[in-house]
């Protein structure tokens, strides 16, 4: 009997799985927005970009019509942030990464990567 539930169950996740995986979105594009807070708001992510074109990510939350793509206030984080302050001022294409589930606590999404495009 219990072979039997524990296979029910077994069919059972893999028929809903695939509704509840996350979809991760790629964009390219020029870096149109920069946002820096300081560290007193008591945010753990207090920095985020918007990417021209990147406007909408499944269920990311928007703000004034951009994507903000967020990043945490670590060193990661920090090293994203040059990443795309040294895009912006050399006006270079980059591409970004999010994925809708990966969220902070008010649905922006947080930035997965980063990467100079070619």
């Amino acid at each position: 009997m219990k072979s039997k539930l524990k296979g029910l169950v077994f069919i059972a996740a893999i028929l809903v799985a695939p509704s509840t995986w996350a979809t991760q979105f790629l964009a390219t594009g020029t870096v149109s927005f920069l946002r820096i807070f300081d560290a007193s708001y008591g945010y753990n992510v207090v920095n985020w970009i918007a990417v021209s074109g990147f406007t909408s990510a499944g269920s990311c939350a928007t703000v004034g019509g951009r994507l903000p793509l967020m990043m945490k206030d670590d060193v990661r984080g920090q090293q994203m942030l040059q990443l795309a302050q040294s895009a912006r001022i050399a006006n270079i294409a980059v591409t970004v990464s999010v994925d809708d589930t990966y969220k902070i606590s008010n649905g922006y999404c947080l930035i997965q990567h980063i990467s100079i495009a070619d």
